[in-house]
């Protein structure tokens, strides 16, 4: 080595200052440090399950079973339910219950999952209802007559799942920060799902497009509106 390149070395060192000390607004924010609870998606998923429930179960207790649900045939009402059920537990884990390894909800998954929730219903609605002649009531054939009911069925359905949208909102709230609207959309589905279950078990109206379009579809305009309105809440930090 020259030794000028020993000056040089010599000099940048000594002119060289040593680094701040921290703050003493660091240095108390580094004293308070508090053990941050490990989130649990599993409880978040129970919970939210059991206000799922909580909307058919009160349903029945509350406003009664549907008036020709005797005269219907046992096999198609319990696989009906559970048709219902399966979109409203597909839903559920979609928006709250990560894969294997991961620590948020797939938002691919959700996707693909919303969109079989809401198109399930609809069909098995449209070519698959049943209705028991002389007990269940028939849509008045009319424009308005059709529009009436469809409008008293998503309405009532939409209302039934705001507590659902609600209490999901509030247990995945600032997780995500890309793709927060299709879990806000998964929620809302399994919000609707509820409600369409609800109405399968309460509403006596017959008819493929009622059912498909009124109680089937109650599952896609929750999942639409759950897109539109959950996603602000539900983001997080980028």
């Amino acid at each position: 080595m020259n030794p000028g390149d020993d000056q040089a070395l010599t000099f940048g060192s000594a002119g060289s200052s040593p680094p701040p000390s921290p703050s003493t607004a660091l240095l108390a924010a580094l004293a308070d440090l508090q053990p941050v609870r490990t989130r649990v998606p599993v409880v978040a998923a129970l919970v939210l399950g059991m206000v799922l429930a909580a909307v058919p179960a009160g349903t029945i207790l509350f406003a009664g079973a549907r008036r020709d649900l005797v005269a219907l045939p046992f096999w198609w009402v319990v696989a009906t339910s559970l048709v219902w059920v399966a979109a409203i537990g597909f839903a559920l884990v979609a928006a709250t219950l990560p894969r294997a390894g991961h620590v948020l909800p797939d938002v691919t998954r959700a996707r693909l999952t919303v969109t079989a929730v809401a198109i399930a219903p609809i069909v098995l609605g449209l070519f698959g209802t049943i209705d028991a002649p002389g007990h269940t009531i028939a849509v008045p054939a009319t424009v308005m007559g059709f529009f009436g009911a469809w409008r008293g069925c998503i309405g009532a359905a939409l209302l039934a799942g705001v507590p659902a949208a609600i209490v999901g909102a509030l247990l995945l709230r600032n997780l995500f920060p890309i793709g927060a609207a299709w879990v806000g959309a998964a929620v809302g589905a399994a919000a609707g799902a509820v409600g369409g279950f609800a109405l399968f078990l309460h509403c006596p109206l017959g008819g493929g497009l009622h059912a498909g379009l009124a109680h089937g579809g109650a599952v896609a305009v929750a999942a639409l509106l759950g897109r539109l309105v959950l996603a602000s809440p539900l983001r997080g930090p980028r």
